[in-house]
């Protein structure tokens, strides 16, 4: 966790507005916002980036190395909405983010344990069918993306 001085130590997901240029308010009312909303997503940070051409939001989690991208041309497209709106978006994404992360970490954990108790044959076998499923699972999880305004206006790379 990225501490500053005006941060609250007890959150655990944070939005990195450092590199936006524009709008410096409003970006700062919505890291608050979700910093306030997302003390349940340890691990998770968001950073927003903006250049002339669009804004950038990149999503990590700590120990991992997944990273979900969007690219959104226009700034209008964020900006439309309220800051509360749009921090309870970002939120909503932060926690799909999460329980993916948890899905993904539960599937290699159990996959290592029980490894030994099958030939190799079997066991890739096991552990495609097992991949499959978390995938499946951590699709249904983050299909917010594709069913939100807000999300389907952005490039997305995974």
């Amino acid at each position: 966790m990225e501490i500053r001085n005006n941060s609250n130590l007890n959150f655990n997901g944070k939005l990195s507005i450092k590199a936006m240029q524009n709008d410096i308010p409003y970006w700062k009312n919505v890291a608050q916002l979700i910093e306030r909303d997302t003390t349940d997503c340890p691990k998770d940070i968001f950073k927003l980036s903006e250049d002339a051409e669009g804004i950038v939001l990149e999503t990590t989690r700590k120990g991992s190395d997944k990273v979900h991208s969007f690219f959104w041309e226009n700034p209008a497209d964020l900006l439309k909405y309220s800051e509360d709106k749009l921090a309870d978006k970002f939120s909503k994404f932060m926690r799909a983010f999460k329980k993916e992360g948890e899905i993904y970490e539960a599937t290699d954990a159990y996959l290592k344990k029980v490894e030994t108790c099958m030939d190799e044959t079997e066991f890739d076998k096991f552990a495609e069918r097992a991949w499959e499923n978390a995938v499946d699972v951590s699709y249904d999880s983050t299909r917010l993306v594709d069913q939100d305004e807000l999300f389907s206006k952005a490039v997305w790379e995974e």
